[in-house]
C-alpha cells in the first residue's frame, strides 16, 4: 500500500445510541444519531419511576429527568450515547369507601387487598375506579366472620384507586300472607 497524501480528513456523520430494554426513541428509529442532533426517548411502561443516566462520548454520566410527557431529551449529541436506568414501581393513593379498610397506598405490580365489614341493616354494591376509570377486575372472597376480602391484581394498579361500597339501608322484607277459612278465627300462626 502506498500513502499518496499525508493528510486525512475524517468526517463524523453520526454516533451510536445504546438504550436500555424497555425504552424507545421518539426522535427517530435505529441506533445511530446525527452529529449535533437531539436524542429523545421514553420508557415503554410509564408505571415506573425511572432514574436515567446518560453518558455521551465516554464522558461523565449525567442524570436526565423527563418532561411532563415522560420524554427524556439529550441535546447536541457529540459522541456515542449510552443510556442506563433503574426503575421502581409507582405508588398510588387509595380512597376507602364506607365500612372498607385497607392500606392508604397501592403499588404497581403488587396485589392490593381491602376488606368490607358489613354493618347490620345495610346492603353494599362494591364499585372501584382506577385512574378515574371504572374497574371491575377485582375478586371477592367471603370470609367465615362475615367480612369480604377484595383483591386487585398488581398489574392493574396504574392510577389512584377510589373504592365506593355504595352502602344503602336494607329495605324491610315483606311477605304475602293468605288465609284459608271464612273469618279471622280461622287464622293461626
Amino acid at each position: 500500500a502506498a500513502i499518496l497524501d499525508d493528510t486525512a480528513v475524517i468526517t463524523v456523520s453520526g454516533y451510536t445510541v445504546s438504550l436500555p430494554d424497555g425504552f424507545t426513541r421518539t426522535d427517530a428509529e435505529g441506533s445511530v444519531i446525527a452529529a449535533g442532533g437531539t436524542l429523545t426517548f421514553k420508557p415503554a411502561d410509564p408505571n415506573y419511576d425511572y432514574t436515567v443516566t446518560v453518558t455521551v462520548g465516554g464522558g461523565e454520566a449525567t442524570t436526565v429527568s423527563p418532561d411532563e410527557d415522560g420524554i427524556y431529551t439529550v441535546p447536541n449529541v457529540n459522541g456515542n450515547v449510552v443510556v442506563s436506568s433503574a426503575k421502581t414501581p409507582k405508588t398510588f393513593t387509595v380512597t376507602q369507601g364506607d365500612d372498607t379498610t385497607g392500606a392508604a397506598t397501592a403499588t404497581y405490580q403488587t396485589d392490593y387487598t381491602f376488606e368490607l365489614t358489613p354493618a347490620d341493616g345495610y346492603v353494599y354494591n362494591m364499585a372501584v375506579t382506577i385512574g378515574g376509570k371504572p374497574y371491575t377486575g377485582f375478586t371477592a372472597k367471603v370470609n367465615d366472620d362475615g367480612t369480604t376480602t377484595y383483591t386487585i391484581p398488581g398489574a392493574d394498579i396504574t392510577g389512584e384507586i377510589v373504592i365506593n361500597s355504595n352502602k344503602q339501608v336494607k329495605l324491610p322484607e315483606t311477605y304475602k300472607v293468605t288465609f284459608a277459612g271464612t273469618g279471622a278465627g280461622d287464622a293461626t300462626g
